[in-house]
Parts: structure tokens; sequence; C-alpha cells
């Protein structure tokens, strides 16, 4: 019996997911919308397939994909996200998920991404491989950032405060602040408005103003 887990904070969109993958053959799912929640869940009954977003509430889905990925090399994850940009694609791709998939992506084009997970391949929707292809200048600029420093910068510019990022990824509030410092150095960028252009442009943002 192949078992599935989906991992979404939006309970509709995990429970519209069922039916789509029962018709593929998987018989059993859990749909977990806290974060926290998902190392237990493996724990008690490792799923053959992880299906996980990518935002959650105060909790950094990259550092929890790499840390399911360290116990469970072998457990395929399929990042099933609203985010179209290559740079976050790029950041989950390096810590060993199988597939990058936007929520925009009709239901068969979905089936078909998790066969082909299930089937030990690699799977990215077109909209995000064109996009990882045709990386605009900027994106040298944020490849120059480490795991830590993209996360703060992704953090800042969806409006999150110091405070919430230091709770977040467990720093203080003047860590943060030197790791802005830092950042604004290496993109050579010092206004939240050249920060959220620079997101925008390199699809890291939806939207821009």
């Amino acid at each position: 019996m192949k078992k599935v887990i989906i991992a979404d904070d939006h309970p509709v969109i995990a429970y519209a997911l069922e039916p789509v993958l029962k018709s593929i053959g998987f018989e059993s799912s859990l749909v977990i919308t806290d974060l926290h929640q998902i190392i237990k869940a493996i724990k008690t009954d490792t799923p053959d397939l992880l299906i996980l977003d990518v935002d959650f509430h105060n909790v950094n889905s990259l550092d929890v994909t790499k840390h399911i990925h360290t116990l469970w090399p072998d457990l395929p994850i399929v990042i099933y996200t609203m985010h179209r940009s290559p740079v976050v694609a790029k950041q989950f791709l390096a810590v060993g998920v199988s597939g990058f998939i936007n929520k925009t992506t009709d239901f068969e084009t979905l089936k078909e991404a998790v066969l082909q997970v299930m089937a030990g391949k690699r799977y990215f929707d077109n909209e995000i491989l064109i996009s990882m292809v045709n990386y605009v200048e900027g994106s040298e600029k944020l490849r120059s950032l480490s795991n830590r420093e993209f996360l703060i910068y992704y953090a800042v510019v969806r409006g999150k405060s110091y405070k919430d990022i230091a709770d977040e990824m467990n720093i203080s509030i003047n860590t943060v602040g030197s790791y802005k410092t830092k950042i604004s150095s290496k993109l050579n960028l010092f206004t939240k408005k050249e920060w959220r252009e620079l997101a925008y442009y390199n699809g890291v943002i939806q939207q821009f103003d």
C-alpha cells in the first residue's frame, strides 16, 4: 500500500490532492498543516512520498526539508508551491528534493510529475525550468549568498520583521542586523526598495511596489 504525506498550511489545497493521488495508486494519505509535526509523522509511519509546500508560518521549510532528506535520503520529496522563483527552486534542489511544481499546474501534469518522481527521476515543471534557464544578471548576486544569507534576504523582502526572522531562525535580532549588513555589502544594494526590486526581477517575490 503506497502512502503519501501532504504538508500544506492550507488544508483545502491539501485535501484536494488526495483523490488525484489516489487515482495513481496512493491508497493512504496524511494531511499535515503544521510543519512542526512532520518529523514525528514520518517516524510514526514512513510514507512513500512527501508533498511539501514552501511557506509555513514561523517555520523554515528549507531547513526542515534538508533535515528530512538527511534522515530519510530515499524518501522522494516534491515541493508543491505558488513560488515561481528559480532561486527558491535551486535552494530546494540543493537540499535533495525530487520535484518542484507550481500550484497553478493542472492535475494531469501533477500526476505525471509524481509518477516520474516515484520512478526515481526528478521533475521540474516547464515554467520553473524556463525561469531557471533565463536567469537575469541579478541572479549572479543572489547566488553569491550563503543559504542562511539567502533565507534572511528572502524573509526581509517578504516584509518580515527582525523579531520574526530572529524567532524563526533561532538567532538574535542583532545577528539578523549583522547578516543584513553583510548581505547589502555582497549585493551592493542598501535600501529595502533595491532589495525588493532585485527579488522581483528574479522571481523571488511576485509583486513589487
